[in-house]
This record gives C-alpha cells, sequence and structure tokens, in this order.
C-alpha cells in the first residue's frame, strides 16, 4: 500500500510538472486524485485577489448541478472548507453525519452530493499544522486566509464512509502539497508570461510613439496632424472608429477635420459646443478626458445624443 502511494505521488509530481496555468492545474489535479487516490469526487478552489472568496479552478466527480453551488465559497462564511482554510488545518469527515451535525445549515447542500467520507484540506504556502486526531474538529488557530499564507483548498471526497487513518492522511496532505507547489510555479509562469506582453507593450507603444513623432514633424498642416493623430492613436488602442474636431474662430464651433471608420459621415460633423451637451463640450470646458463607457451612460449624461450614437454604432467612447 505505502509503494502504491508513492508511484501515486511521483505521478502526480511528472503530470503537474509542465502545467503552466492554474486553470490547469485545478483540472488536472481534481482529475489525478480522483484516480490517484481512489477518491469519487475532487475539487480544488483558490482565494481570490482581494482575499473575500475562494474560486473554484477545478472539480472532478460532480455534476454541472453540484459544481455550480461551490463556484464561489465566501471566506467569512460558516463553512467546513473555509473553516480548514481559516484554521490552516486539514479537516476530515468520516461521514456525511458528522458533517451535517456539525454544520446544519448546509445540510441540504451537503446531503444533495453523493459522498459519506470528505477530506478537505488548505494550500498552505507554508506545511499545514498537524490535525488534532478528531475527524471535523477545529482548534481555532491563525487565519491563514487573512495573513496570506493559504492560496486555496481541496476537497476530496468519497462515496463509503472513511476512517481516514494517519497513513491516508499523510498521503492526501502529501498530494495537497504537490497541488499547493503546481500553483505557485503556474503563477510564476503567468507572472512571467504577463510581464513580458507588457514589456512587448511597452516597445510597441514606443515604437509607435516615435513614429507618430517623426510624422509630425513632417506634418504642414492641422488636417494632416489629426489624420495622423487619429490613425495612430486609434490603433494604439485598438478602437473602431474615431474622428477629430477643431474648435473655430467663433470658439463655440466644432468641426470635424479627420475620421476613421465612418461609413458616412458622422452626425456630430459639425455642431455648436454649448448648445449640444456632448463630450466634446466637456472636454473643452473641464480640459480633462471623458470616458462613457456603454449604451446607459450615453443614455443617462447625454439623452440628446443617445440615438445618434447608437445609431452610429458606438457603445464605449472616449474624448
Amino acid at each position: 500500500r505505502a509503494r502504491e502511494r508513492v508511484e501515486a505521488l511521483q505521478r502526480l509530481t511528472a503530470a503537474l510538472a509542465g502545467v503552466q496555468t492554474v486553470a490547469d492545474v485545478g483540472r488536472l489535479f481534481s482529475e489525478q486524485v480522483t484516480t490517484l487516490s481512489g477518491a469519487d469526487t475532487a475539487w480544488v478552489g483558490l482565494v481570490d485577489e482581494g482575499r473575500r472568496v475562494v474560486e473554484a479552478v477545478g472539480w472532478a466527480g460532480y455534476t454541472a448541478e453540484s459544481a455550480s453551488r461551490w463556484a464561489r465559497l465566501p471566506l467569512d462564511a460558516p463553512i467546513a472548507l473555509v473553516d480548514a482554510l481559516r484554521a490552516r488545518a486539514p479537516r476530515y469527515w468520516r461521514s456525511r453525519a458528522e458533517l451535517v451535525a456539525a454544520y446544519p445549515h448546509r445540510a441540504p447542500l451537503i446531503l444533495s452530493v453523493p459522498q459519506e467520507g470528505v477530506a478537505l484540506l488548505p494550500l498552505c504556502e507554508a506545511p499545514a499544522a498537524a490535525p488534532d486526531g478528531t475527524a471535523g474538529a477545529s482548534d481555532g488557530g491563525d487565519d491563514g486566509a487573512a495573513d496570506g499564507a493559504v492560496l486555496g483548498g481541496i476537497a476530496i471526497g468519497f462515496r463509503a464512509p472513511c476512517a481516514f487513518d494517519a497513513d491516508t492522511r499523510r498521503f492526501l496532505e502529501s498530494l495537497a502539497q504537490q497541488c499547493t507547489q503546481a500553483v505557485r510555479r503556474a503563477r510564476l509562469y503567468e507572472a512571467a508570461r504577463a510581464a513580458r506582453a507588457a514589456s512587448e507593450r511597452r516597445l510597441a507603444q514606443a515604437q509607435r510613439s516615435q513614429r507618430v513623432s517623426e510624422a509630425l514633424s513632417r506634418a504642414l498642416t492641422p488636417q494632416e496632424v489629426a489624420e495622423m493623430v487619429l490613425r495612430e492613436g486609434a490603433a494604439a488602442v485598438g478602437a473602431a472608429s474615431g474622428s477629430v474636431a477643431l474648435v473655430e474662430a467663433d470658439g463655440d464651433t466644432a468641426r470635424t477635420v479627420a475620421q476613421l471608420g465612418w461609413d458616412r459621415t458622422p452626425p456630430w460633423a459639425a455642431y455648436s459646443l454649448r448648445a449640444s451637451g456632448s463630450p466634446g463640450h466637456e472636454v473643452v470646458a473641464t480640459q480633462r478626458m471623458v470616458v462613457v463607457p456603454g449604451p446607459e451612460a450615453w443614455e443617462a449624461r447625454y439623452p440628446a445624443l443617445a440615438e445618434a450614437a447608437r445609431a452610429a454604432g458606438l457603445a464605449a467612447s472616449v474624448a
């Protein structure tokens, strides 16, 4: 039995070694654990960045309906898994009856899942605290979710009642340590990819800025300047359309001098800033950027222009 478990840990280590995303860790670990441990269900969840909820990243053996009920677990809720995370200690429940007795308010959900014995293990940066030997007991230990030591937790379920002897507990805790290490590696991979992508974006922006500067140095008219700024600016932010308007000598009339992505002349080709109640008027009046995040914002802030914006296919807009 001991040799089989050592080999199972080696297989799990090999399977997780090359995984580079947290989502893949959750999926692969839950699938592997049910095979390697003889469990019927497995669930993996990670504490979110705001440290308010545990979000599921992988599961096996659950129906879609059951899995949806465990998608997000508030860290301040009286839930068995969350209590294990707060205590930074594994919790073992030999049967559903024990679990229902400890969490009667969760009885309908507990009884809806076809499992008896359940192991709940935190994924800790440091080794989890040793259990006290009493199934499901809580020692009220440190709040690991608050101090940042807990990455998440796993639940491993069996359809038959389980005694969870000392050897079984050590084996399941070793599985949890493998999952913790895989999550940490995946996060390092993801951080490296994000840093590389950010560096590439900065380089592209610098190159675009240089091209704009060179082109503007050759521009001879306001029209040429407007067209260059619009073309490069839209490309930089991935905008589908845009226009540049200049305020005329009367200080009130804004007239479009360049446009991009329109199949016809925009309805605001020329308009009175004071009379329009438009983003353009707000920009000129405040000398600040104006963001219109969606159709509801058009209706709320610029009702006179909402229909024209909708007809023109505008959703989010920046002025």
